[in-house]
């Protein structure tokens, strides 16, 4: 990795694990502190003892347990200031992974990167602005959930596919058992996979009887042996992650039987809802329009996988607000190669006015991604969101009630 690279990727680390520390601002993440405690004490099997629909019944471990062992484990070493700093190093780990991505060329030209190559800083500077950018999308979901250990797995997922050898494709069946036991999101990792195999084995058809044939079937048969590795070691992962995946699935995109509970629990919960037109004037909004802007000054047509990936999760994201990071995070670097790649043919030498007036926008898009959303930065949690007072007064009483539960 060059200097270059290398300082460009420490600072969107740094300025997404500050972007990560939002305090605790949702109720779930005392179910997974809970849990984590219950599981850690208890093991694995046994009754679910803290949702209430769930009391009683022999529902564990549930499908995020490790995440919420993780969380758990946090709150132990350093309290509530350490559950928010995991979020923070899930954050700075999501994006360090996402910036190498958005500075490196395609395979094509495996020594070649936008802070190094035509265009210099300043194309590396227009490569992270659709990083700034996802950090936008990132933050509407920055809490305190295995789901941002999930996003994590996502980007080095894609990462790897994008860009390892078989040494780094080897790593992809461990992430995805230990993803499946995070959260239920490995469905993505999973279904990535599977979509670069088929554009491996297409490219290796293509090149059949030429130099490059064999290493393009080379590279397709290692792909699909992890596809397969992976899929078996998350499809055994205590919980049931992909189960519960799939059921998530039929409800959401395939609309089948109404569960009353579910609708009612869509129309109150702000994740579920679908966003509306407002959309467009958010930092995720300017990063779908750069999309065929950066298709169209890089000249570059997606591939089948590829653009088959991106149109499944932008059209998640249209149904529900949880998984416009999700979107964000897998266009950010292929939208940030494409426009340095198209600025690096059109400007070998920029100057530095150039190089200024591109730092500034992309200083510019990382403001809009801190400032449009009214979040503050914290490392406690969000008194004006959660009765935590009304907790410790039970918690106080609790001595002198024979026989009373508190259910945390």
């Amino acid at each position: 990795m060059s200097r270059t690279r290398t300082a460009l990727v420490l600072v969107a680390a740094a300025v997404a694990f500050v972007g990560g520390l939002t305090g605790l601002r949702e109720f779930d993440v005392f179910h997974h502190l809970a849990m984590g405690r219950h599981l850690l004490a208890n093991g694995l099997t046994g009754p679910e003892h803290f949702l209430y629909p769930l009391g009683g019944e022999p529902a564990l471990p549930p499908p995020h347990w490790l995440g919420s062992v993780a969380f758990y484990l946090a709150h132990l070493a350093g309290g509530t200031a350490g559950v928010v700093i995991l979020t923070g190093v899930a954050a700075a780990v999501t994006f360090a992974i996402a910036g190498d991505d958005a500075l490196r060329a395609q395979r094509a030209s495996p020594g070649a990167e936008a802070g190094d190559g035509r265009g210099g800083v300043a194309a590396a500077f227009l490569a992270l602005l659709p990083l700034a950018l996802a950090l936008g999308a990132w933050r509407i979901r920055a809490v305190s959930r295995p789901e941002v250990l999930g996003l994590a797995a996502f980007t080095w997922t894609l990462h790897v596919l994008r860009h390892g050898g078989a040494v780094r494709l080897a790593t992809l069946p461990l992430v995805a058992f230990l993803w499946a036991n995070v959260h239920p999101s490995v469905v993505f990792g999973l279904g990535a996979m599977a979509l670069e195999t088929l554009d491996a084995l297409g490219t290796a058809a293509g090149a059949r009887g030429t130099p490059a044939g064999a290493p393009g079937g080379r590279r397709a048969r290692t792909l699909g042996l992890v596809t397969i590795s992976a899929a078996v070691l998350g499809s055994i992962a205590p919980g049931g992650a992909l189960a519960t995946a799939a059921g998530f699935a039929r409800a959401l995109v395939l609309s089948g039987p109404t569960d009353a509970g579910y609708e009612v629990a869509r129309s109150r919960i702000i994740e579920l809802q679908p966003p509306g037109p407002e959309f467009l004037l958010t930092p995720a909004g300017a990063l779908l329009l750069l999309v065929p802007v950066a298709l169209l000054v890089a000249r570059r047509r997606p591939r089948l996988g590829e653009a088959v990936l991106l149109v499944a999760l932008l059209m998640l994201a249209v149904r529900s607000i949880r998984f416009l990071p999700w979107a964000a995070l897998a266009l950010a670097p292929l939208v940030g190669r494409d426009l340095a790649a198209g600025f690096g043919r059109r400007h070998a030498a920029p100057g530095p006015v150039t190089k200024i007036a591109l730092g500034l926008t992309l200083l510019v898009g990382l403001t809009w991604s801190f400032a449009y959303l009214p979040i503050p930065l914290s490392l406690r949690a969000a008194e004006d969101l959660l009765p935590v007072r009304a907790a410790d007064v039970l918690e106080e009483a609790w001595p002198s009630a024979k026989g009373a539960r508190i259910w945390l």
